[in-house]
């Protein structure tokens, strides 16, 4: 957790294997653009296994659309992912942005050594949206692992620069990957490992762990045909930390090696880059290039609040050579080595990062410093926080993530969509050859309970109401259908809720209208219940159905009823039937972006869609139906 001054650090990898037919191209500014001509719903849905169906916007107004396939050729994307919190001992959580508001708080971090910021702690830059989480959290894990199959992340890579292994949060991280690969999701990200300090003994032990086991075998990331791992192949390479013990021929013949590479160092063909202290970056050995959200060429990061020193902040200005502070939450350093990335187009890009959120103070050059991290301008995560920039760095990594490897929704040529009369009653069978299938990554549904980063902290959440794990949408000339699936009997509507089953809606393109980008919202206001409640379990009668309003929805979260939907109960499955001329949808517009939501806690606070009750897809995340 206390960094050395050089910042070693902890990474996640993610990759997206592409490849698609029937695509011509066109050229656009001397970048290569594919459009897609026959575009196929069984490729576009998938079954609901996959993240091309995913919008998405921020809170600055930023969207991404729809992918309608991969590019042609073979791109991975690649993310640092930390295990470090709550693993080694602390007893207080000390938050960097809270001290730095205190009228001395510049002199009580970086001058003194007292107690409100005592030398020799880990602080946190700030707090993730899921608090001071522990690593080894399951909740969060299920969290993060969910957040970065959408955004389209294939594989993470552990930071084990420090020699530490962190074997429970590896352990129950690549646990939970095979438990989802086993559900059907193989496009959950995978893992590997970064080694640096004692690299050839870490190698050993995790091999010995894990790879000669053969244990969570579905949870290695693939390079080349072996499982990836970032280290040192021969001792003289490795030195650093004295003479190390030569691997064997067996280690040496399991791997895909990649050379660990620091920004103070040559560039090496074989390497991947956790970071950058170049602008724009190099592409290592033709494969691969690094994304930063930020960077520390004058490293500490901290020199950059008691020095001035040019770090490259969250919002500095690659044309200006200057740290903006009013654009960190923007992302603009960023977008521009996004922007570098794919102009240059190798086949693997690597993120820096995803949840380091800490980094050690101790005395170098006269002060106490922060080296990798030290407040929300001068850190490098792009997990959400609470407050602050939000989820935009989430939505801004999914976002580029598309235009590095997708023919977006808009570059295809629309596919014929078959309608379908859908009679609210208990037989399904109509629903049975819909294509248009929407999937939660995991059927899991547990409540939070676990300790945070220290003791003192303990972090609850109840589990879904309404564990909603399928969707399906059909439409004809007059309505559209959705079928909702939960894993257990759906529960019963309590009077007068307004969060009961909620499916928020938007028209068109994907912008900033309504609330959060959504015009209408169903359900909201339960007019007519036909529905035997027993042990606030729903009972269907057959033949009956229930109504609710369509709502128009204002930028304030209120509405006005704007038309009537019926729907119907049995066990775990609600039918809903929307009509077309309630939510703007002439008879031939079968194009709109979704999602549904039960039992949020804060139903007007968009980040809170990322936390509570259910919500499916996520916070700002919507799905694209297109007929």
């Amino acid at each position: 957790m206390v960094r050395a001054i050089k910042g070693l650090f902890c990474f996640v990898a993610l990759s997206l294997l592409a490849g698609c037919t029937g695509s011509g191209s066109v050229k656009n500014g001397g970048k290569q653009h594919e459009i897609l001509t026959d575009l196929d719903p069984d490729v576009y849905y998938a079954n609901g296994y996959t993240s091309n169906i995913l919008v998405g916007i921020d809170q600055f107004g930023r969207t991404f659309e729809a992918v309608a396939a991969a590019r042609e050729g073979k791109r991975d994307v690649g993310i640092f992912y930390f295990c470090t919190l709550g693993q080694h001992g602390y007893k207080t959580i000390y938050n960097v942005e809270e001290i730095l508001k205190m009228e001395n708080g510049v002199d009580l971090l970086f001058r003194q050594d007292s107690e409100v910021a005592p030398n020799g702690e880990a602080y946190f830059w700030g707090e993730p949206l899921y608090g001071y989480y522990n690593s080894a959290d399951i909740w969060v894990i299920r969290k993060h692992l969910k957040l970065l199959t959408w955004a389209g992340v294939d594989f993470i890579v552990f930071d084990v620069t420090n020699a530490v292994t962190y074997d429970v949060v590896t352990s129950q991280i690549m646990r939970e990957i095979c438990n989802l690969v086993e559900e059907g999701f193989e496009n959950v990200p995978k893992v590997a490992f970064y080694t640096n300090a004692y690299s050839l003994n870490i190698i050993r032990k995790l091999y010995d762990l894990y790879y000669k086991p053969v244990k969570f075998k579905e949870s290695w990331y693939y390079l080349d045909g072996k499982p990836m791992i970032v280290g040192f192949t021969k001792p003289e390479d490795n030195t650093d930390f004295g003479l190390l013990e030569p691997l064997s021929e067996e280690i040496l013949n399991f791997f895909t090696f990649m050379r660990p590479q620091w920004p103070d160092k040559p560039v090496y063909e074989d390497s991947l880059p956790w970071i950058e202290w170049t602008y724009p970056a190099p592409v290592h050995g033709g494969r691969v290039i690094n994304v930063c959200v930020a960077s520390h060429p004058q490293l500490p990061m901290s020199f950059s609040i008691t020095r001035g020193a040019k770090n490259w902040g969250r919002g500095w200005n690659v044309a200006t050579q200057q740290n903006e502070s009013e654009n960190a939450i923007k992302g603009t350093f960023f977008q521009s080595t996004w922007d570098v990335a794919i102009e240059k187009d190798p086949p693997m890009v690597f993120v820096t990062g995803w949840n380091e959120w800490v980094a050690g103070k101790f005395e170098y050059e006269g002060e106490y410093v922060l080296v990798d991290c030290a407040n929300m301008e001068f850190s490098r995560d792009a997990e959400m926080m609470k407050g602050g920039y939000n989820d935009a760095f989430y939505i801004q990594l999914a976002a580029n993530i598309r235009r590095y490897k997708g023919i977006s929704v808009k570059n295809a040529a629309p596919f014929k969509s078959e309608r379908v009369t859908v009679n609210l009653d208990n037989d399904f069978s109509e629903w049975k050859d819909v294509k248009a299938v929407f999937r939660e990554v995991g059927s899991v549904n547990e409540p939070r309970d676990f300790l945070g980063a220290v003791p003192s902290i303990r972090y609850k959440m109840d589990a879904a109401r309404n564990n909603v794990t399928e969707v399906r949408v059909a439409q004809d000339e007059e309505y559209i259908y959705f079928y909702i699936s939960a894993t257990d009997y759906i529960t019963a509507y309590k009077p007068g809720e307004s969060t009961w089953m909620n499916i928020f809606i938007g028209t068109g393109d994907v912008s900033q209208k309504g609330w959060e980008g959504y015009e209408y919202v169903v359900n909201r206001n339960i007019l007519e219940d036909n529905y035997v409640k027993k042990q606030g379990r729903y009972y269907g009668v057959a033949g009956t159905t229930g109504r609710s309003t369509v709502e128009k929805l204002n930028s304030d979260f209120s509405s006005e009823k704007c038309g009537e939907a019926e729907f119907s109960v049995y066990e775990n499955v609600m039918q809903v039937k929307i009509p077309r001329k309630s939510i703007g949808l002439g008879k031939n517009d079968n194009s709109f972006y979704f999602k549904i939501a039960d039992n949020i806690e804060k139903p007007h606070d968009i980040m809170d869609y990322y936390v509570s009750g259910k919500s499916l897809p996520m916070g700002r995340l919507s799905f694209r139906y297109m007929g």
